[in-house]
């Protein structure tokens, strides 16, 4: 998780990102999955490290900005992660409603939702702890 690290907020900065870029360079061979889950609720700029080796994969969710009853969630990744995801997906679930997906692709391309008005208010929310 580049931002939004549970329990503190927390996020990479951009000089710790490019200290986790060197040590990816040295494991060319592992697996890198981000999750950015923080997407849409805070306003802290995202330093992403996807790229940094051949196989990795980044993940943005709905459901905290949206809430939990818009789970979705988008990726993306080099080639043959991307497949063996979709050949996942097929074993599993198989597909995701098009009635869930419509509504998030609204709501982002509508900007029913304020992005900055949610992010402030879970910053109010986390510095009020």
């Amino acid at each position: 998780t580049d931002r939004a690290q549970n329990p503190t907020g927390a996020a990479v900065s951009a000089a710790r990102a490019a200290e986790l870029r060197a040590v990816l360079a040295r494991h060319p061979r592992t697996l890198l999955i981000e999750d950015d889950h923080g997407h849409g609720i805070v306003s802290l700029p995202l330093h992403p490290l996807a790229g940094s080796v051949p196989h990795w994969a980044f993940v943005r969710s709905t459901a905290k900005a949206y809430g939990p009853d818009l789970r979705l969630a988008v990726f993306t990744g080099d080639a043959l992660t991307t497949d063996r995801v979709r050949g996942r997906q097929r074993l599993g679930p198989g597909w995701v409603s098009h009635l869930l997906q419509h509504t998030v692709t609204e709501l982002w391309r509508s900007g029913a939702v304020d992005p900055a008005a949610v992010a402030r208010s879970y910053g109010a929310r986390r510095e009020a702890l």
